[in-house]
């Protein structure tokens, strides 16, 4: 007589916008193997840029069981999917009253954000500014996807540096409360990677797989540790 379990399982995942899906109820019976990579079970160190996962041993509708095992960290799983556009910026303007900009000519650089990364930056745009007290305002589209846009600053063409970081808007009003730090706009578009659940250590999650599906993975401040197996039907 064979047995049957069912595993009620409970995760903090969204379902993604396409391909794949979840399911929190799994019958596993003696028509499952577990594997994952030739193996039960698999630890994997994942680093801050989308790792592939490899479900070579997936060859029918199967599950992936998902387990954050370091508590200081988080990662996010996804699948590359289609890059958001980097922003073009419009001419600023400027103000000779109500910020703490010195005279000087300054140049900025927008980038936009995704759930998986950062595109590459706008066009650069610079404004002069005269007195000790002036502000500089930053303008740009909307792009579509977008979930936030960052401000690269310097007094020297080519070399702005991270600035701040806003939300969802398309203008920027630079006071000069805020100094650039060392970080400088990335090189490529990183926006295709398209996280679908994340996780932090604890928490897990069963992702519906399905054969040629690609999997990746990325930590979000240093490498961490991923644990998980599949389930083949």
């Amino acid at each position: 007589m064979s047995q049957e379990l069912t595993l009620n399982l409970s995760f903090t995942c969204n379902n993604p916008s396409t391909g794949g899906g979840y399911s929190d109820n799994v019958r596993i019976n003696s028509q499952y193997t577990q594997n994952a990579q030739g193996a039960n079970a698999e630890v994997v160190s994942i680093p801050t840029s989308p790792t592939t996962i490899s479900l070579s041993n997936l060859t029918t509708l199967g599950y992936a069981y998902f387990q954050n095992l370091d508590a200081a960290n988080f990662i996010t799983v996804g699948q590359q999917g289609v890059a958001i556009s980097a922003p073009t910026q419009t001419s600023p303007s400027t103000s000779t009253s109500g910020g703490t900009l010195a005279a000087a000519t300054y140049y900025y650089k927008i980038t936009a954000l995704s759930l998986g990364g950062e595109t590459t930056p706008s066009g650069e745009q610079s404004q002069v500014t005269t007195g000790s007290t002036s502000t500089v305002t930053v303008n740009w589209n909307a792009v579509t996807g977008a979930t936030g846009y960052n401000i690269y600053r310097s007094t020297s063409t080519g070399t702005e540096h991270l600035l701040t970081t806003v939300g969802a808007v398309t203008t920027y009003t630079d006071t000069g409360s805020l100094t650039p730090g060392s970080t400088s706009p990335p090189g490529s578009n990183t926006t295709s990677y398209q996280p679908f659940c994340k996780l932090k250590a604890g928490e897990v999650s069963l992702l519906r797989l399905e054969p040629g599906m690609t999997i990746q993975a990325k930590a979000d401040t240093a490498a961490v540790e991923l644990w998980y197996w599949v389930l083949n039907d």
